[in-house]
């Protein structure tokens, strides 16, 4: 009737505007009808690996499995930001934010990292820095193996499970980093079970017994001796 708004109509057209939030980019972006899109928040990673840094700066800054949370809240705290996971093996060690800016972000958490390892200058350039959906690629990488020393390695989707649910258990994940993290790991599975990359050797410990065994044949009954720590 005339100037009057039917009920129904504002209902179903509340529930047509809701906000739907979903990963685009490495970011969270909120979808409203007529196209409009706001970006919330960015991912951001920095991190070194085996391939950036010697075994002497990666031990610096490796984390222990039981100061994985610790290291979270810490990270939170340094970078200024809510949401923040921190990986550590011993090939790599990788912080995982989410902000209202992923570059901002990274210079408070490169800024934090310098005064409290008092680090030179020339220690950061073992770092490299991911923003958006380039970080969102590596951390997809990096669950499914493609980025280890020994390619396909199965002992990092563990790892990483792991470093993620001690920041969940810490409280310092949210609908960013709980979004990307579940993709990655569901990537990471279909990496390994729709592909031949788990073929041949798949840890560093595989490929010593490989190498031993073309150098030495059978070792079942050879004396090994084990150096290394």
């Amino acid at each position: 009737m005339g100037g009057l708004r039917d009920p129904a109509g504002d209902e179903e057209g509340s529930r047509a505007d809701r906000a739907k939030d979903f990963v685009r980019g490495g970011g969270i972006v909120r979808h409203v009808t007529g196209g409009i899109r706001i970006r919330l928040m960015e991912l951001a990673c920095l991190g070194l690996n085996h391939r950036t840094a010697p075994v002497e700066v990666r031990e610096r800054f490796a984390v222990g499995t039981t100061k994985l949370g610790e290291a979270a809240s810490e990270l939170t705290r340094m970078a200024e930001v809510a949401e923040g996971v921190v990986i550590s093996t011993c090939n790599r060690t990788e912080f995982y934010v989410a902000a209202d800016s992923g570059q901002t972000a990274l210079q408070r958490l490169e800024a934090g990292l310098a005064t409290r390892q008092n680090l030179a200058p020339d220690d950061l350039t073992h770092f490299y820095r991911l923003e958006k959906h380039d970080a969102a690629r590596h951390l997809c990488q990096v669950v499914s193996g493609l980025d280890s020393m020994v390619l396909g390695e199965t002992e990092i989707f563990g790892q990483v499970k792991q470093s993620y649910d001690a920041a969940l258990k810490a409280g310092t994940t949210g609908g960013v980093l709980n979004r990307v993290f579940q993709r990655a790991f569901g990537i990471g599975k279909k990496v390994r079970t729709q592909t031949s990359i788990q073929e041949g050797s798949t840890s560093i410990g595989n490929v010593a017994v490989d190498l031993a065994e073309k150098i030495f044949g059978h070792l079942q009954d050879s004396q090994v001796m084990i150096l290394g720590a």
